[in-house]
Formats: C-alpha cells, sequence, structure tokens
C-alpha cells in the first residue's frame, strides 16, 4: 500500500519587521540550536530542512562578515 502524499504547509505572513543581518543571523542560530536539540531528544536524523537552514546560516554568517569588513574598511 503506498503512502499518501499532502502538500506542504503554506505559511502566510500577516506582518514582518526589518532585521540586521546580526539580528537574523542571532535569530536563524537560536533557532537552529533549539530545532537541533528537539529533533536529537528523539533520535532524529539530519533532516533535509536542517540542512537548508544550516545552509542558510552559513550564507546569512558569510554575508555578515562580508558586511563588518566593508563597513570597517570605510571608517
Amino acid at each position: 500500500m503506498d503512502v499518501q502524499l499532502s502538500a506542504p504547509l503554506r505559511i502566510q505572513p500577516t506582518s514582518s519587521t526589518p532585521l540586521s543581518v546580526e539580528e537574523a543571523h542571532e535569530h536563524l542560530a537560536a533557532f537552529l540550536h533549539r530545532y537541533q536539540n528537539r529533533t536529537s531528544q528523539y533520535g532524529g536524523e539530519t533532516t533535509l530542512a536542517s540542512a537548508q537552514l544550516e545552509k542558510l546560516a552559513a550564507a546569512l554568517n558569510k554575508e555578515r562578515v562580508s558586511t563588518l569588513s566593508a563597513s570597517t574598511k570605510h571608517e
């Protein structure tokens, strides 16, 4: 018997707040840490979602570092 697949959940934001690169990185790092703790508690393996979150965190960190180095060059 085949498992019935369902469509992914659609999230509709109702509002937004602008964040700096540093704030976005901090929020994402904290979320990723909590997410990894939750999944490891239940014996969860690295999922595609957590791998994508880690890539996003790395990209934000790279952007943060380049933004910081560019701002220090202009001083």
